[in-house]
C-alpha cells in the first residue's frame, strides 16, 4: 500500500523517512555516510540508510540501528574488508571480507559483537528482519534476543531487497513502522 511519507528533516543533511505499511524504493542512491565517515564507525563502505526498529529489551525501549552499507561496485577477487579494528586508529586491523556488494550491519551495538551483527545482502533475494527467533537474519542482528520481550517489533517487521540494477526497495510490514535516514 503506497502512502504519503512523513519526512522529518535536517536542513541539507539528512531526512528521516516513517514507513507504516509503505515500501520506499531508491534508485541509486547517493550515500547516507561516505566511506571516510563511515570508517570513523570502522565500516569499510559506504552507508546507504540507516534503518530503525523499536525493540524493548528489559523493559527499556530502544531503537536498533542498522546500515545498509554498499562496499562498491570493484570487488577485488580476495574480497573486502568488512570492518577495520579499531575505528579511529592508524593501524587497523581488517575483520571479515565479502565478495557480495551490499551488507545489513548493526551501528548500536557492542564493539566485541559488530562482525557478528552482520548479514551479506544477495541481488534479488529479498530478507525479512523482524523478533522471528528462526530466521537467521534477525538472530545476526540481534533482533531475535528481543523475542518475547518486545511487543513493538513485528514478527516480519520489514524487507529489503537489492535489484540486479542497484535498485533497494525496503517494504515496512509492521504494526508500529520503521524509521528510514536518507541523505536529504
Amino acid at each position: 500500500m503506497k502512502k504519503d511519507l512523513d519526512f522529518n528533516t535536517v536542513p541539507d543533511q539528512e531526512k528521516t523517512i516513517l514507513l507504516h505499511n509503505q515500501e520506499i524504493v531508491l534508485d541509486n542512491p547517493k550515500p547516507l555516510r561516505t566511506i571516510e565517515e563511515s570508517r570513523k564507525e570502522g565500516i569499510n563502505g559506504e552507508i546507504i540508510t540507516e534503518i530503525e526498529v523499536p525493540t524493548m529489551i528489559k523493559g527499556t525501549d530502544i531503537l536498533k540501528k542498522i546500515a545498509l552499507v554498499d562496499f562498491g561496485e570493484d570487488i577485488p577477487k580476495e574480497g573486502r574488508a568488512l570492518i577495520y579494528y579499531p575505528p579511529n586508529k592508524s593501524e587497523l586491523i581488517a575483520l571479515g571480507v565479502t565478495h557480495s556488494r551490499y551488507a545489513l550491519m548493526g551501528l548500536n551495538y557492542h564493539p566485541d559483537d559488530l562482525l557478528a551483527a552482520v548479514n551479506i545482502l544477495h541481488p534479488n533475494y529479498p530478507v525479512t528482519i523482524g523478533r522471528d527467533p528462526d530466521n537467521h537474519v534477525n538472530y545476526r542482528l540481534g533482533l531475535s534476543e528481543a523475542g518475547q520481550h518486545s511487543k513493538l517489533l513485528s514478527r516480519e517487521h520489514l524487507s529489503i531487497e537489492i535489484k540486479d540494477n542497484h535498485r533497494i526497495i525496503i517494504k515496512d510490514h509492521s504494526t508500529n513502522g520503521t524509521e528510514i535516514t536518507l541523505p536529504n
